[in-house]
């Protein structure tokens, strides 16, 4: 039950840090929704002419294509940066010594911290999905189980290389070689 309201209190810092920086917050929200219609208007204007053969085995929608790559993408740039970004966010605030202090782990700081971001990242991705169904008129097929088994899978191995890089955070502050690479 201790651990549920720690990570309640995490969730709820992460919105109040989100709402306080109004512009980053428009301007995130902003920039998914023009990539959306990058995607859009770049899938419409090869649906209507331009032939892909490659693109068949995948379902032939290459809007479709493109929107679950940007989506899988954003799963995997989570696993990898969601690390190294919290202890980068508490040295920045000068609150790192605190946290490592504290009665919570670092592992707990770490756990609460990703499902936090995951939680934003499936809102995000959900909303993304409904404006694409109804804008672009895009028909989504997937094995749902399948998808997630794989994002669940591909997370928690990339995870390993973000913590890689948290640790490279912790000894150089800036400049990570490990996601350099990737």
């Amino acid at each position: 039950m201790k651990r549920i309201k720690k990570f309640m209190n995490y969730i709820i810092r992460d919105i109040l840090i989100w709402k306080s920086y109004k512009t980053q917050a428009v301007l995130g929200i902003l920039s998914g929704f023009l990539g959306l219609l990058q995607f859009g208007f770049m899938g419409r204007f090869i649906a209507q002419g331009n032939y892909f053969p490659m693109i068949e085995q995948y379902g032939g929608n290459i809007l479709a294509y493109f929107i679950s790559g940007s989506v899988f993408m954003s799963y995997t740039t989570l696993s990898l940066t969601t690390f190294k970004n919290v202890i980068r966010q508490e040295q920045v605030m000068g609150t790192i010594e605190y946290l490592l202090l504290s009665e919570t782990p670092l592992w707990e700081v770490f756990i609460y911290t990703i499902f936090s971001r995951l939680i934003f990242t499936i809102i995000n991705t959900g909303i993304v999905f409904i404006f694409l169904i109804y804008t672009f008129d895009v028909e989504i097929k997937m094995n749902i189980i399948s998808s997630i088994i794989l994002l669940v899978i591909t997370m928690i191995s990339l995870s390993g290389i973000g913590i890689l890089s948290a640790g490279f955070i912790m000894l150089t502050k800036k400049g990570d070689p490990i996601s350099w690479v990737y």
